[in-house]
């Protein structure tokens, strides 16, 4: 008898579990021995593959369920599938085609951007589209202005370099003088522009003798001024066709869905998972199952990638979606409306 090499057995098995993916991926059925004898020339016995799929679910690769001779991939299978996707599925030219009008069409202020975007990936892909707006701390301050409305009210304006505006009421209690206002507003600006606005929040008392010897009782507004900056509201998590993932799913993972509902419910959970993922993220990332950090999402696949200003990470966006998913199409998808929502990030900038 023949003996292979470990290599050759290896690259059989390797093949073997691709076609079984491949065929679960689009049936969403379990696949059997005789499914892939019949219907994929592997020009291998019915025994060999019988043994393969044997050893494959004993490397916990493949699962087998209870009501089916058939196997399924498991979340280890799915992860050696896709870091073995070879070549990522192109998008056609219509398709792209299609997508940058959607972009140009619906994105006319970076207010829309978010939203839209989320609306995009969830249109093209049919799964749960969802993009978080740029990290404040992370953002540049570009202009930072003070303006009385009210004897006891201050709007604080902050536009970002990004294109992020922040508004905010400051409640003085006391009227507040104009000129001081108009002081304060241009000394941030000439000393401070364009630094991260993590650093502005701790150089604001850097100033604050400054200010006390020019301006008399202005350091109770910068007391107020700095408490109120540092408790601006981080960032947002857009989610769209979060009912695109039910008909996705098999009808064993319906349980999960309340879980998963209470999470998209609870976006601070989701935000800091995506938070902590973004310095990391590198091109594309997809995680599998219980690659992901939260218990209730651990049914489903997430493909993220960022969104840069220049080189500096700004926010993530992707798709939610099950495990049986076309990754490489989805990929792809990812990949361009990533690079789309940084150029549009880019133009709002200027």
């Amino acid at each position: 008898m023949r003996v292979l090499k470990p290599e050759a057995n290896e690259d059989r098995k390797k093949r073997i579990l691709q076609t079984i993916i491949y065929q679960y991926i689009t049936t969403g059925k379990p696949v059997s021995s005789d499914t892939i004898t019949k219907s994929f020339n592997l020009k291998l016995s019915p025994a060999s593959i019988r043994k393969i799929m044997s050893d494959l679910e004993k490397e916990g690769l493949l699962g087998h369920p209870h009501t089916s001779s058939g196997r399924v991939p498991t979340d280890k299978g799915y992860r050696l599938f896709v870091d073995n996707i070879s070549e990522l599925q192109k998008l056609a030219v219509d398709e792209k085609k299609a997508i940058i009008d959607e972009f140009r069409l619906k994105i006319k202020e970076f207010d829309e951007l978010f939203l839209k975007t989320s609306q995009l990936l969830s249109l093209v892909t049919s799964y749960t589209g969802f993009i978080t707006t740029p990290r404040f701390d992370k953002n540049k301050l570009k202009t930072l202005e003070l303006i009385k409305i009210d004897d006891a009210k201050v709007l604080m304006l902050i536009i970002t370099e990004s294109g992020l505006v922040k508004h905010h009421i400051i409640k003085t209690g006391y009227s507040v003088d104009e000129k001081m206002l108009r002081y304060i507003s241009e000394m941030f600006n000439d000393k401070y522009s364009g630094i991260s606005m993590m650093d502005f929040k701790h150089k604001i008392y850097d100033i604050k003798d400054e200010f006390e010897s020019r301006i008399k009782n202005s350091e109770h507004f910068i007391r107020l001024f700095s408490k109120d900056l540092i408790n601006l509201e981080e960032e947002q998590l857009y989610i769209e066709g979060a009912s695109n993932i039910l008909p996705a799913m098999d009808r064993r993972d319906y349980d999960y869905l309340s879980s998963l509902v209470k999470v998209l419910d609870h976006k601070k959970d989701l935000i800091k998972m995506l938070d902590k993922d973004m310095e990391k993220i590198k091109g594309v990332e997809v995680t599998i199952g219980n690659e992901n950090k939260m218990p209730e999402l651990m049914e489903l696949s997430f493909i993220k990638t960022v969104y840069k200003v220049g080189d500096s990470p700004m926010g993530v966006l992707g798709i939610i979606g099950p495990k049986r998913m076309e990754y490489s199409k989805m990929i792809s998808i990812v990949n361009f409306i990533g690079e789309l929502t940084s150029q549009s990030i880019k133009k709002f900038s200027k």
